[in-house]
């Protein structure tokens, strides 16, 4: 054999070695390609709308473990799970909020819409008594029946008409506060539009002489029993609410705060707000309220509260596991009308500050500025590395076949 045979077959080998190492590293990269599919996330997409069906830009939509995005300018999202499991999500644009409760799976998209009505602002009404006789107030709709429950909550718009009833021995003489403009009549109509405090003055009798009569009297018209108190209550999203050192007389599940409380742009509810009155126990100085979540509340949350003078944090707060505890004074900070009268009211949620907890302002998520998963690398170095080690080895047994032959 000649040199010009021994080029000519060596040539030969070194192109079929190089279509063999092309052939097998595109084979080595489509089958790791395909098996880094089985370890996808879960996607969560969907729409939010408001009370028309049309679409709301910038929403905010998060979970209560932590995962935030934003919609885009027709409404769509799309958010990335890296866990399997039920994930309760809430959609806000700030002022109304929806929340739902959701299954996902690795690998697979599950579709979640959200609509953002428009939330009943509700009031509250309270009656009190004075005076040296006795009675009952008792309101149509139902509610309060004073005697033992003395506030309830309305919507706003709503007529209550609340009746004055004196006892056996007893009159009724007139109308203090919210409702001084009804005199002396036992009946009193009372537009909500705002929480309002009523006063019902009893007197006793005058002495009457032997031969009097009184004067026949209608009993008024039978009333629904109002609603119990009660200790704790279960939430629509499985949450458990309780109350030690009182009990709850109402307790109302909304999207939003009921009135405008000046929430910080980075404060974010993770929960429903929960709108109450509590009772407070006789020489206690206030009330306990715990919240048992379905899941543990995400890495510093904090439970904010709406009072008179705006949105507060409560700093001193328990956190065990799913519960998370905290303590309202009567006529503190964090009771709503800062009256000592026996009532602690008004609403909470659990909430995060998005900035602390690495969501910058405007709702930019710091953390995952780019929700969308990388593909996973198959290894592409490796395989080339590999194709050369091979390509080596095959030009040494054919260097050494050649010089046989020669």
């Amino acid at each position: 054999m000649n040199r010009k045979e021994v080029f000519k077959y060596f040539l030969t080998l070194v192109i079929g070695v190089l279509l063999l190492t092309s052939s097998l590293s595109a084979w080595i990269g489509s089958n790791l390609g395909n098996y880094g599919t089985h370890f996808s996330p879960a996607t969560l997409t969907g729409k939010v709308t408001d009370g028309s069906g049309n679409p709301v830009a910038n929403a905010s939509v998060s979970t209560i473990a932590g995962q935030f995005t934003k919609t885009d300018s027709n409404g769509n999202y799309t958010l990335y799970l890296d866990a399997p499991g039920i994930y309760t999500v809430t959609a806000t644009d700030g002022s109304k909020s929806d929340t739902k409760q959701t299954e996902v799976s690795l690998g697979t998209t599950t579709t979640l819409n959200f609509q953002l009505s428009a939330t009943v602002q509700q009031y509250t009404v309270s009656v009190s008594k004075s005076g040296s006789g006795t009675g009952t107030v008792t309101s149509n709709p139902a509610g309060i029946d004073c005697g033992a429950t003395c506030s309830a909550q309305f919507a706003s718009g709503t007529t209550v008409t609340l009746t004055a009833t004196a006892d056996t021995g007893s009159s009724f003489s007139t109308w203090g506060g919210d409702c001084s403009t009804c005199g002396n009549n036992n009946t009193c109509n009372l537009t909500v539009n705002s929480d309002k405090n009523c006063t019902a003055t009893f007197d006793s009798s005058s002495h009457s002489t032997a031969t009097s009569t009184p004067p026949p009297t209608t009993p008024p018209p039978p009333q629904p029993p109002s609603e119990p108190e009660f200790p704790s209550r279960k939430l629509p999203d499985g949450s458990i609410v309780k109350v030690e050192d009182g009990v709850f007389t109402s307790i109302t599940v909304l999207n939003a705060p009921p009135y405008e409380c000046n929430i910080p742009q980075d404060i974010e509810a993770i929960t429903p707000w929960l709108r109450f009155v509590a009772k407070v126990d006789e020489g206690k100085d206030g009330v306990w309220i715990s919240l048992e979540l379905n899941q543990p509340p995400p890495e510093g949350m904090k439970v904010g509260k709406c009072t008179k003078e705006g949105f507060k944090l409560i700093e001193n707060v328990e956190v065990k596991g799913s519960e998370v505890k905290f303590f309202i004074e009567d006529g503190g900070e964090f009771d709503y009308d800062g009256k000592r009268d026996g009532y602690v009211r008004d609403p909470f949620a659990i909430v995060l500050d998005r900035e602390e907890n690495g969501v910058g302002a405007g709702g930019e998520d710091k953390v995952g500025e780019d929700s969308t998963p990388k593909a996973q690398s198959s290894g592409g170095s490796g395989c080339n590395t590999g194709g050369a080690s091979l390509l080596i080895v095959l030009l040494f047994v054919s260097a050494s076949l050649v010089r046989k032959r020669i």
